[in-house]
């Protein structure tokens, strides 16, 4: 069984689908690449997926469970999570604690258990935290002000955030955008390490060297429709995709 299946999935604004009659499926464990022009449907999609918009028709299944019309906050629970294309932290905290917010669904769960008996510590998800951070390369600062750190730095925290979640399934949203290229070779190399953590990936990006080297398969959006779904050799020869899409970054 797939992990995401998607069965002709639409999101209309007026009379303008954004996302048009989309089917495709993602595999446990793969890294997917989602590219296309400005204005392809690519934020609408990972919008629909993580519960912020819902679908004027179709339907999304994960873990063989239909969500499309589940709230965000229990799409977290289910195992979605997310990174937005403009990355925000509380400036006056400090990284560590930010990355701790991560886990708020979790902390919730604990406050309760924690009425009926079963302590659950803080302490524990900040060593979590902090072992998180460390994996994404924030060690040396995780007591630093988060509104001290460089830009490249914030969107790390925005993904380890998102880690502490524990999500099957991780919505990156643009994650090396502004990035120069060690920082970019930096984030694959996290991305590549999910996987093996049991968390799947789908990535909008575009960076082609960073998409076509870190994905084992790529979709296209144009004008809401999927025209182009495979291994990055053959998105690179799709003539389509270089009428659309390629052939404009040359």
């Amino acid at each position: 069984m797939s992990l995401l299946e998607l069965r002709d999935l639409t999101r209309a604004f007026g009379s303008v689908a954004a996302v048009e009659g989309v089917d495709t499926t993602l595999e446990e464990g793969e890294i997917r690449g989602l590219i296309g022009p400005n204005g392809a449907g690519k934020t609408t999609l990972v919008n629909l997926l993580s519960g912020f918009l819902t679908p004027t028709r179709g339907q999304i299944v994960f873990g063989g469970t239909r969500i499309e019309r589940t709230p965000a906050h229990q799409r977290v629970e289910h195992g979605v999570g997310r990174t937005f294309q403009t990355p925000q932290v509380c400036a006056g905290l400090s990284t560590l604690d930010n990355i701790v917010l991560g886990s708020h669904r979790r902390l919730a769960t604990a406050r309760l258990r924690n009425l009926v008996g079963r302590r659950t510590s803080l302490a524990g998800l900040r060593r979590e935290a902090a072992a998180v951070g460390e994996h994404v390369g924030l060690g040396d600062l995780l007591g630093v002000p988060a509104g001290a750190l460089s830009y490249g730095h914030v969107r790390l925290v925005e993904i380890a955030r998102a880690l502490m979640a524990k999500p099957r399934l991780l919505l990156l949203d643009e994650p090396v955008a502004g990035m120069n290229e060690s920082e970019s070779a930096e984030v694959a190399e996290i991305v590549r390490s999910l996987p093996a953590e049991g968390t799947t990936v789908l990535v909008i990006e575009h960076d082609m060297p960073f998409v076509m080297g870190l994905c084992s398969r790529i979709s296209v959006l144009d004008r809401g429709r999927l025209i182009a779904d495979g291994a990055p050799e053959e998105i690179q020869r799709d003539p389509q995709v270089e009428e659309v899409y390629l052939g404009s970054l040359a």
